[in-house]
């Protein structure tokens, strides 16, 4: 809790910056707006998924951490928030493909390109499957990961990212990240 005279001085000195254009006034206003992250799991098999939240970079203390967030029948979509540096699992329902996917900011890398705002990382945890599965980014030609490798890609908003069994070429799961500019909190 904080006392009356720091609240006092907070607001003395948020006054002065708005008066002195310190800080433009849009971040002072009464009703708080900031960029959203989210990403979109579709089961594109024809047996069920499973989708793991795994905690992220700036979160959970045990690195085992697993949350359930959703069972996708074929054809299902699921969409969560997503913070950058956050990872999942998805496992289709044969246990057969599996997959962790790592989503940050491109910022590090391609800081004057707004267009690719991530970076994501896709791992074949099957470790047994030795064939691997393949990916397919946007409308690019697919790319094998064998078991236990992994891929990064740049990736802008609204693309596909399309995992497929590389011997039977059934879709697995694809998944989509967005950013909604503006949301109101």
């Amino acid at each position: 809790m904080l006392r009356p005279c720091t609240v006092l001085i907070i607001t003395l000195a948020s006054e002065m910056c708005m008066a002195l254009d310190l800080v433009p006034k849009k971040q002072w206003s009464s009703k708080s707006t900031a960029a959203v992250d989210k990403i979109s799991f579709k089961n594109e098999g024809h047996i069920a998924v499973g989708v793991f939240f795994l905690g992220s970079s700036h979160g959970e203390k045990d690195p085992d951490f697993e949350q359930f967030k959703g069972k996708l029948d074929p054809g299902a979509t699921l969409t969560q928030t997503l913070s950058l540096g956050t990872s999942f699992a998805v496992r289709s329902g044969n246990y057969k493909n599996r997959a962790k996917i790592r989503v940050y900011s491109s910022a590090k890398w391609e800081p004057d390109n707004p267009n690719y705002r991530y970076v994501v990382q896709i791992k074949n945890i099957g470790y047994e499957n030795v064939e691997g599965f393949e990916l397919q980014h946007g409308a690019t030609g697919f790319q094998r990961i064998p078991a236990g490798e992994h891929i990064e890609h740049f990736s802008a908003p609204d693309v596909w990212f399309t995992l497929r069994e590389d011997v039977m070429k059934i879709g697995f799961v694809s998944v989509m990240l967005h950013h909604d500019e503006e949301q109101e909190l």
